[in-house]
């Protein structure tokens, strides 16, 4: 039997066994940027688990002044009861299902796929209406925080985090760097060489990826990069033959 690596969990013991503790989602958020605020100005995304859980992270990016982004999950309720969740619906159109629950419920399948199916349609409205659709692009090489405004069940949360773990990249750079092709429109002297070269501002955005995932990720870059004018950019790709950690050698 493999043997699993305990998660660290990080409470406020003054605050255990009671109940009401904030007197709303601004106060929950504040108290736990308090609690992260070691990710202050860093590259740390927060994403938000709407609607409830969005507002609570809204508070921690305004805090520590990060990046904010919504990871829409939608929880699965039997049709008797719309706050008890038995399985979520994910913002890559995944379903996670509590099988044990499930089993509990005695639900036939066309009732269940019913109560899917409401879930799925709540999940592309928020999408659409929170612009979160492309979330993937905006995870790469990014240490998360994922918040939720509380738990019952988890297994929204658990939705959340298993669509995180399958987004298409498996690790990306990015930099600004200066070049040219066609485009020629801004000129840059350096001064202490004899030649002048034509320099336009540009981004380089290196993406690894297994090669089942590549045409994925090509059309989602097309999809978002594509203006339809010239310097829309090139998309190169290249196999990786090997990789070397230098903290190994």
């Amino acid at each position: 039997m493999t043997k699993q690596t305990p998660i660290p969990v990080i409470e406020m013991k003054i605050m255990r066994n009671k109940v009401g503790v904030f007197p709303d989602r601004r106060s929950a958020g504040e108290v736990l940027a308090e609690m992260l605020k070691d990710y202050s100005h860093s590259q740390a995304l927060v994403l938000g688990i709407p609607a409830g859980g969005l507002t609570v992270a809204a508070v921690i990016a305004s805090e520590l002044q990060l990046a904010l982004d919504a990871a829409v999950v939608n929880k699965i309720t039997p049709p008797w009861n719309s706050e008890w969740g038995f399985g979520a619906v994910v913002f890559d159109g995944s379903v996670v299902l509590n099988q044990a629950t499930l089993a509990r419920l005695d639900m036939d399948d066309q009732t269940l796929q019913g109560c899917i199916e409401v879930a799925r349609s709540k999940v592309q409205r928020r999408l659409k209406l929170l612009g979160a659709e492309a979330l993937a692009e905006t995870l790469a090489g990014r240490e998360i925080i994922l918040v939720d405004d509380g738990l019952a069940t988890g297994i929204t949360l658990r939705g959340a985090i298993e669509g995180l773990r399958r987004a298409p990249l498996e690790a990306c750079s990015v930099r600004e760097v200066k070049g040219f092709g066609r485009q020629k429109s801004y000129l840059d002297q350096y001064t202490e060489g004899e030649y002048s070269f034509a320099f336009l501002s540009k981004v380089e955005i290196n993406i690894w990826v297994d090669d089942s995932r590549s045409e994925e990720v090509i059309r989602k870059i097309v999809e978002i990069a594509r203006t339809g004018r010239m310097g829309d950019g090139k998309i190169f790709v290249l196999p990786v033959d090997a990789e070397a950690a230098v903290i190994d050698f």
